[in-house]
Parts: C-alpha cells; sequence; structure tokens
C-alpha cells in the first residue's frame, strides 16, 4: 500500500533529551502484547530491569510510572534506556510510533504528527504548503486497508485535494469556513458517489464571519462541558475564553482578517487531515468538517483570549483534550444530534 503524508511530515524527528515537554513523562504508557512477549522472553539484566516495571491489569500491560508521573525507562539525561540498550526495534508500538497517526483508506494509508508533540506543532504551524504527498517507509503491523468503505478512495482524495487548494488560495476565513459547510452536505449527498470525477462547484453561500464565528461559539458553549481533559483547567478556561470571544469579538475579527489567518488554516490543515478521511466507513462528512473547524476555533480562541503562544496551547489542547477518542467521539455526536 502507498504512504500519504503532509509535505512536513518528513521533517519530524523526535529531539530526545532536549524536548521541553517529554512524551515520557505523564502519560500512562501501555505495552503491545508483542513486545510483551518479548520482554518476557529476553535474557540479561536489562530484559529483567524492564520486567521489574511491567504492571498488567485487566487492561492489558504497561509501565509502572515512577516519581512525576515518569517513564521508569526515562533517564535523567530525558533519553530512553531501552532505546540506548537495545535500540528502537525493542520499543512498545506505541513508544515506536508517538506521535504518529494513521488512517487506513481502501487502498492506501494517511499518516501525519499530532499537535501534542511540540516538535511536530511546531512543523505543524510553520506550514505553508497545504499539501499531502506520497512517502516511503513502512506501514506499521495492525495498519490494514478499509474493506468496507462506504465509498471509493478517489472522493477522498479529490475531496482533500481540493480543501488543500482552498487554503492555499489565500482566501477569507469567511469563505473557507463555508466552503468547508458546503462541502461537508455536498459529500453526504449520495448520488456525488456515481461521478467518476469530483469537482464541487465554488457556488456556494458566503456566510458573514460574525454569523460563522456565533454559531461556532454556540457549538462550543454546548459540547465541550461534556468533554473530558487529563488538565481540569483546561476546559473552563476554553469556556472563559469563548466567553470573552462573544463579548468582545472585534479583535478576534481583526485578527483572522490579517496575521492570523496563516495560523487559523494550518489548525484546520492539521485537523482535517487528521479526522476527515474516517469519513471513509462511517459516511459523516459533513459531521467531521465541522469537528475540524470546531477544534480549530475552540483552540485559536484559546490562544487568542489569553494571549499565550499557538503552539504552547496547541500541544496542551492536543494531549489534554484531542488525543481522547472519547472527546471526538462526544463532538462527533452532538454535531450529528444538533445538525443532522
Amino acid at each position: 500500500m502507498k504512504l500519504y503524508a503532509p509535505s512536513y511530515y518528513k521533517s519530524f524527528k523526535c529531539v530526545g533529551g532536549d524536548c521541553e515537554r517529554s512524551c515520557c513523562i505523564g502519560w500512562e504508557i501501555d505495552i503491545d502484547k508483542k513486545t510483551l512477549e518479548g520482554y518476557r522472553a529476553g535474557k540479561g539484566e536489562v530484559y529483567d530491569r524492564i520486567r521489574a516495571t511491567v504492571a498488567t491489569d485487566a487492561s492489558g500491560a504497561h509501565f509502572r510510572l515512577v516519581d512525576g508521573d515518569r517513564c521508569p525507562h526515562l533517564n535523567p539525561d530525558g533519553l530512553c534506556d531501552i532505546i540506548i540498550a537495545l535500540g528502537e526495534g525493542a520499543l512498545c508500538h506505541i513508544c515506536r510510533e508517538h506521535p504518529r497517526y494513521y488512517n487506513p483508506l481502501s487502498g492506501s494509508v494517511e499518516v501525519g504528527v499530532g499537535l501534542a508533540c511540540p516538535e511536530a506543532a511546531r512543523l505543524i504551524l510553520s506550514n505553508c504548503d497545504f499539501s499531502v504527498c506520497e512517502v516511503g517507509g513502512a506501514i506499521p503491523e495492525g495498519i490494514y486497508p478499509i474493506e468496507d468503505a462506504e465509498v471509493p478512495e478517489w472522493i477522498y482524495r479529490e475531496l482533500f485535494a481540493y480543501i488543500s487548494g482552498m487554503l492555499r488560495g489565500g482566501e477569507s476565513v469567511e469563505k473557507n469556513l463555508s466552503a468547508l459547510i458546503h462541502l461537508g452536505l455536498w459529500s453526504d449527498d449520495a448520488q456525488c458517489y456515481s461521478y467518476r470525477s469530483v469537482s464541487p462547484a465554488d457556488s456556494f453561500t458566503i456566510l458573514p464571519l460574525d454569523t460563522l464565528i456565533g454559531d461556532y461559539i454556540s457549538i462550543i458553549e454546548e459540547s465541550f462541558p461534556s468533554l473530558e481533559a487529563l488538565d481540569g483547567r483546561l476546559i473552563p478556561r476554553i469556556l472563559a475564553a469563548t466567553e470573552n470571544i462573544a463579548n468582545s469579538p472585534d479583535a478576534l475579527f481583526r485578527s483572522l482578517s490579517g496575521d492570523g489567518r496563516l495560523d487559523f488554516f494550518r489548525l484546520l490543515f492539521y485537523f482535517t487531515h487528521r479526522y476527515l478521511a474516517p469519513s471513509m466507513y462511517d459516511a459523516r462528512w459533513a459531521e467531521r468538517l465541522l469537528l475540524s473547524a470546531t477544534l480549530s476555533l475552540s483552540l485559536y480562541f484559546l490562544s487568542f483570549s489569553e494571549g499565550a503562544p499557538l503552539v504552547d496551547t496547541a500541544v496542551d489542547f492536543s494531549a489534554s483534550i484531542e488525543y481522547s477518542s472519547e472527546n471526538i467521539e462526544r463532538l462527533l455526536d452532538y454535531l450529528s444530534e444538533r445538525f443532522f
């Protein structure tokens, strides 16, 4: 199968001990079955030390964290003792792949890197290309093509290419947000699946920016209280930021019409790339495009309202909220119930 990724993907490289927010701290690290079998069968002091740090429960095996919620194999220099002793091949699946995400399609796989990693976030938020290209590399075990896809893969490919071109086109935020609504409704129309070439019409209603922002403020205010965050302070901060925007939106409008537009488009590209592809099997095109806009705006609201660097805010937001599949499903369900 072919592997496709955003243009910035091949530039990603873990900075190891230089990372200011190590992924080896604060996360429960699950150990996949194959790796666990290797740890149990390994001989010598290194494997003895690894086995001494493994805990098992009803959900499976994981490393037992130590003081400061650190992985027991993270040394004082911020490097992994397992890699040093045995190489990257001895890592469990989650440690080998983080912060990558994979979206299998019917004949290919999409891969990207997530905002929860500071180095990945810097790449994502400096992207000016908004394109996806074929990349080399092995596809991990357990990633298989979709055999029961609701639609042919070419529909996703051409739709995403249209969105990428739209973001590169330098259009206004209101035009791009309006286009996402149009594209979502168009994609949900089963009649379009009978055509070999997807060329969504450019003729659609461009809603005023204040109307669009008002609608998304309502979405955030109604849906985010049901989400769960690793940092319990984050959702109240997002809701407070959203209220500030609602009460005094003019500065936000100036930002989105000026220097902030490109940053917002970078967020929109990332969230769309990460969450649109599963429409291939659940056919929730419209919900997933609205989801991408909702996540982008809620993150942008928070950074703008608090005057905080976007990269730092994005890492907090992604690690605490976005990386929860339960949160994503709750938002999708909310959008389905409210609009469809």
